[in-house]
Parts: C-alpha cells; sequence; structure tokens
C-alpha cells in the first residue's frame, strides 16, 4: 500500500507517484556528487591538463663555495640549415697539401658567414705532434687535415690523409653541433680524405 504522503490526485482523477528523499540521503548524494568532482580534478591535475606550463630547464655550475648553482639552458634559437662555404684558397691548400707542400691545415667554421677559412697552416717539416698540439691550446671546435706518415704491416712507409674533428668538452654547446653537423658536408667537398678521427680530450688526439 503506498503511503497518502506520496500520492498526488490529479486533476483528472490520475495518480502519480512522486518519489519522496530522506534529507540523509540527499546529503549522501550530495557527498558523493562532489567526491566525484574532486577525484576528477585531482586527475587533470596530476595528468598535466590543468595547471601545467613550460619551466625552463636548468643546469648546474659551481659557485665560488662550491656549492651547485643551477643556471637556465637557453634554447636553440635557429634550425641548422645550408652548406658552408669553401673559398678557393682553403681548396687551393688541401691540394697542396696533398702533393707533399703541408702536413696539415686548422680549419675554422665562420658560423655568421658560414665559411671555412684556413686558420692555421703547418709546414712540410712539421710533425702531427705540432698539430695535435696546436688543437688543445684551442678551446672551440675545429677542423684538422692532416697528411699522416705511418709505416704499414710490411715497414714501408706510407700516407693518408686525415680528417681530426676537435671538439673539447669545454666548448659552447652550439659551437660543437654545428661544427658536428657540417663535419660530413667537409669531408665530402675535400675529396681524399681517408680517415676521420673525432677527439673531445688531448689523450684522444696522441697518435696510435
Amino acid at each position: 500500500a503506498l503511503d497518502p504522503a506520496t500520492v498526488k490526485i490529479l486533476s483528472i482523477g490520475e495518480a502519480e507517484v512522486v518519489s519522496r528523499h530522506t534529507p540523509s540521503q540527499f546529503s549522501a548524494w550530495v557527498s558523493a556528487l562532489i567526491c566525484v568532482m574532486v577525484f576528477g580534478l585531482v586527475g587533470l591535475f596530476q595528468y598535466g591538463y590543468i595547471g601545467q606550463r613550460a619551466e625552463p630547464k636548468h643546469s648546474a655550475r659551481v659557485g665560488e663555495g662550491g656549492a651547485a648553482e643551477p643556471t637556465a639552458v637557453k634554447p636553440y634559437e635557429e634550425p641548422l640549415q645550408g652548406v658552408p662555404t669553401l673559398p678557393g684558397e682553403v681548396t687551393a691548400k688541401f691540394n697542396r697539401l696533398g702533393q707533399g707542400r703541408f702536413r696539415y691545415l686548422i680549419l675554422a667554421l665562420t658560423v655568421e658567414q658560414m665559411r671555412i677559412r684556413v686558420e692555421q697552416e703547418g709546414p712540410r717539416q712539421a710533425s702531427y705532434e705540432q698539430c695535435a698540439g696546436s688543437l688543445m691550446k684551442i678551446r672551440e671546435p675545429r677542423y684538422a687535415i692532416v697528411d699522416f706518415e705511418y709505416k704499414n704491416k710490411d715497414k714501408v712507409v706510407a700516407r693518408k690523409i686525415c680528417l681530426i674533428f676537435w671538439c673539447p668538452q669545454s666548448a659552447p654547446y652550439k659551437l660543437k653541433e654545428r661544427y658536428s653537423y657540417y663535419k660530413d658536408t667537409i669531408r665530402r667537398i675535400l675529396d681524399g680524405i681517408k680517415e676521420e678521427i673525432t677527439a673531445t680530450e688531448p689523450r684522444e688526439l696522441a697518435a696510435e
């Protein structure tokens, strides 16, 4: 039997059952709804859909007191593109090196003009150790073309032209990236290079 309090008699004589809920039931539903909303917002924050913004990456450097101090890492400013220009002077001296006129050439990349220039040249009587010593004094990346003499398995003195990519670890990141990016282009343009060596610290420049 229906409780008279839950029945409403309509004007046309039909009865409509109206659900009646106690205050305790209503409070339970409201509490459940609030919980669902709270957990939903927490999930959105947790997975990064709300409230997150990009923060700059940091690297550590050592301050005067020996403690690590965070320094912001600057984002790369522009994409690498284009092919560096090799003036006729570079190719001419490279050809003379192949003819036995030079022992080595140290090449530098002018980033602003995208040009390769001869920074230093070693006479024929110079040694490989002199070339390696010159590279060690430079704190930035460089290319070195060396006419390297060695004894083959038959104990006969042989020659081969080597490309040395000097890329010290302390060099600025942007310079290291540019020199590394254009290294293959240098080797392709200067035909005749037989071997390639990458050195990031002095001990890797030792002749073997």
